[in-house]
Formats: structure tokens, C-alpha cells, sequence
């Protein structure tokens, strides 16, 4: 009867909608785990498995200070410096991390950032950051590929840049929000699903109640997620934390 009632098929919506909230939960899972909130105690959001915690090596911290004390100053705003800290302790590190493979020749890292750290990357006026960047790409002719027009953050120094606003963010005790992004190499996770499932192959159950009148769908798997760590180290993944603007937290209304 629901279904002769309404122009669109209710097991198609439900196909889409669990489609939706397990692509929610698996980007919950990925950024929770690469960049090791272990404040996030519910394992359901943390890949099946408890986070692990950056290792102090492998952790930069704005204006060399604690995530606890940070404070909203300028020095210790998200900043172009702070990619490049990251680069070289990537370069540097023991073992090195590998960049990721994105074409035939090109290899680069992958960096997720938050939208306050997006948002003050963009607003900073500062010689040779972003906007200065932006503008010489397009006095120099990158017009209709720059990404500025388009709303992609862009590549900067071998660095992919993507926002996620599921990277966790974290209370100081200097009142500020610190927001972690996270320098990704290959094999910075694993993501492991159980035999007879993969990312495309879900579970897939449907049930009628109601003496056939109602339609009830059901998607699941069998999965994990884990930071790659060895020897006690993290392997692949760069933790750059600062603290938000109060500009940036007042745009988004906290």
C-alpha cells in the first residue's frame, strides 16, 4: 500500500540512504583512526578498534606547544609552515613515508584538513601564503584550473589538500578548539572487511511488517579499521594540530 501511495520506490531510497550512512561511517572511522583520537572511547566510530594516539615523533604542534595550552594567536594558526614542518619530519622520519601514487609519474602526499584550518589558511594575509600563491598561479596564466574558482584546496608542495569536517577537534584549557589534521603516506591504514564482504559487497536484508504493508531494509558488513603502527611508531600519517581562530569559530557560530 506505501509504496502505490508515493511516485518513487521506497527500496531504492532505502538503498541510497544506507548507502549514505555508511560512507558517514566509514569517513568517521578513517579520520578518527589516522589521526588517533583516542577521545573517541566508542569503538563503533573508531573502526571497530580503540585509536591509537600519535606517537610524540610523528605529532606537530602550532607554535610549538602543547594541544592542552594552545591558544587562538596567530602563531598558532594553521599555516602553510606548518605543511611544510610536515613534509620534512616525512621525509625525515625513520621509516620515511611513502608518498601516494596518484597518476603514472606523480607521487605525493595526502593532508586532511578541517574547515576552520581551511578557513584560516585562506583568510591569511601574510607574504607567501595561500592567497599569494593563488594570485601568482593566476598572473601567471592557471586561469580556468586554478582552484580557486572551484572550491578544491589545491596541491602545495607535493601535498594533496582535502577539508574533512570529521576531523576530530579538541578543547584546550587555554579556551581555544584545536583542530588535528593529519599528512597522510601509502598505507596509512588498513581497512579489513570479513570474508564474503567488501566496500561494494554489503549484507543486504529486507523484512515487511505490518502484514505486508511496511517495508524494513537492512545493510551491514563485517569491518575494521587500524592506524598502520610499527616497532611503536606510526608508519604513514604526520598529526599537524593548531588552534582555530577566533574568527574561524565565530563564522561557523561556536
Amino acid at each position: 500500500m506505501t509504496e502505490q501511495r508515493i511516485p518513487f520506490s521506497i527500496r531504492e531510497e532505502a538503498r541510497m540512504g544506507l548507502q549514505d550512512w555508511w560512507s558517514d561511517r566509514f569517513d568517521t572511522w578513517f579520520m578518527n583512526v589516522l589521526t588517533g583520537n583516542s577521545a573517541q572511547t566508542d569503538t563503533r566510530y573508531t573502526g571497530n578498534n580503540t585509536a591509537t594516539a600519535p606517537t610524540s615523533d610523528h605529532q606537530i604542534i602550532a607554535n610549538s606547544m602543547t594541544e592542552a595550552t594552545l591558544t587562538a594567536t596567530s602563531a598558532a594558526q594553521f599555516t602553510l609552515a606548518l605543511v611544510d614542518q610536515a613534509v620534512l619530519k616525512a621525509k625525515t622520519s625513520t621509516p620515511v613515508l611513502r608518498p601516494v601514487k596518484t597518476g603514472v609519474t606523480n607521487a605525493n602526499f595526502v593532508m586532511f584538513i578541517s574547515p576552520e584550518q581551511h578557513y584560516d589558511l585562506r583568510r591569511n594575509t601574510s607574504t607567501m601564503e595561500w592567497a599569494d600563491i593563488q594570485k601568482a598561479a593566476i598572473q601567471g596564466g592557471n586561469i580556468s584550473n586554478n582552484p580557486v574558482f572551484t572550491g578544491a584546496l589545491g596541491l602545495y608542495s607535493g601535498v594533496i589538500l582535502h577539508e574533512s569536517y570529521r576531523l576530530p577537534r579538541i578543547s584546550s584549557t587555554g579556551g581555544s578548539t584545536v583542530s588535528r589534521a593529519v599528512l597522510c603516506g601509502a598505507q596509512a591504514a588498513c581497512f579489513a572487511f570479513g570474508r564474503g564482504y567488501s566496500e561494494g559487497r554489503m549484507d543486504w536484508t529486507e523484512e515487511l511488517f505490518d502484514y505486508k504493508n511496511s517495508l524494513g531494509v537492512e545493510a551491514g558488513c563485517i569491518a575494521g579499521m587500524k592506524k598502520s603502527v610499527y616497532n611503536s611508531a606510526d608508519f604513514a600519517t604526520i598529526v599537524v594540530s593548531s588552534a582555530n581562530s577566533s574568527a574561524a569559530e565565530a563564522a561557523n557560530g561556536r
